[in-house]
C-alpha cells in the first residue's frame, strides 16, 4: 500500500462497523491473548504447517487496533506475533487477497522485521461477508511459495471460516433459553422488536 490515501482507506476498512460486529460475533478477542488460542484453530494451523512444510503457522483476526492470534502451531510467542507480520496480515485483510512474500529481505516494500521470519504467505479469512483475518505460513528461510502452496492454504482458509462460523453459531445457540428455541424456530418470519 502507498500513500495516505490507502492508509486512510486501509483503516476505513479496519473499522467498517459491519466487519467489527463480525469480529465481535466470534467471541475470539474476549478476554486476554493468550486466553484466545482455540484447539480446533491450533490443528487446522498445525496442519498448514505440515502441508506446506514450513515451521510456522497462525490463524490471525484483525481488529482496529490489532491483530489476535487465534490458533497456531509453531509459533513461540504467538500471543504476541511481530510487528511486521502484524503489517502483512493487515495487508490481507485490507486488500482481501492473498500476501506472498518469499524472501522478506529482498522485498522492497517491506519495512520492519519479525526474528524468525524470513518468508511469509497469507489468505483471507472470510466470515459473514468480512475478511477479519487471515491463515498464516511462515518460515525462517526465504521459501518459494507454489501456486498447489497458496491453494492448500485457501482451501485450509475455507475450514477455519467454517469452524469460526461453527464456534459462532454455538455461541449464539447459548445465549437462547431452552424453551425458546423450538418456538423461534416455529416462526416463518422475522420478528422486530422495540422498546420504547
Amino acid at each position: 500500500m502507498n500513500g495516505a490515501s490507502d492508509a486512510d482507506s486501509g483503516e476505513s476498512i479496519l473499522a467498517s462497523p459491519p466487519r467489527l460486529a463480525a469480529l465481535a460475533r466470534t467471541g475470539l478477542f474476549i478476554g486476554s491473548p493468550r486466553a484466545s488460542s482455540n484447539a480446533a484453530l491450533d490443528q487446522l494451523a498445525a496442519l498448514a504447517a505440515r502441508a506446506l512444510g514450513v515451521q510456522s503457522s497462525w490463524v490471525a483476526l484483525v481488529s482496529d487496533t490489532g491483530q489476535r492470534i487465534v490458533g497456531s502451531s509453531g509459533v513461540v510467542n504467538g500471543a504476541d506475533r511481530g510487528v511486521l507480520s502484524g503489517l502483512l496480515t493487515r495487508r490481507v485483510v485490507v486488500t482481501g487477497k492473498p500476501q506472498i512474500i518469499e524472501d522478506l529481505e529482498a522485498a522492497g516494500d517491506v519495512e520492519g522485521e519479525d526474528p524468525g521470519i524470513a518468508a511469509y504467505c497469507g489468505v483471507p479469512v472470510t466470515v459473514a461477508g468480512q475478511t477479519l483475518g487471515a491463515l498464516c505460513a511462515t518460515d525462517p528461510r526465504a521459501h518459494r511459495w507454489t501456486e498447489s502452496d497458496v491453494a492448500v492454504l485457501t482451501g485450509l482458509a475455507e475450514l477455519v471460516q467454517r469452524e469460526i462460523e461453527t464456534q459462532i453459531a454455538k455461541r449464539e445457540e447459548a445465549l437462547v433459553p431452552p424453551h425458546m428455541g423450538p418456538l423461534l424456530n416455529a416462526i416463518p418470519a422475522g420478528i422486530y422488536a422495540c422498546d420504547t
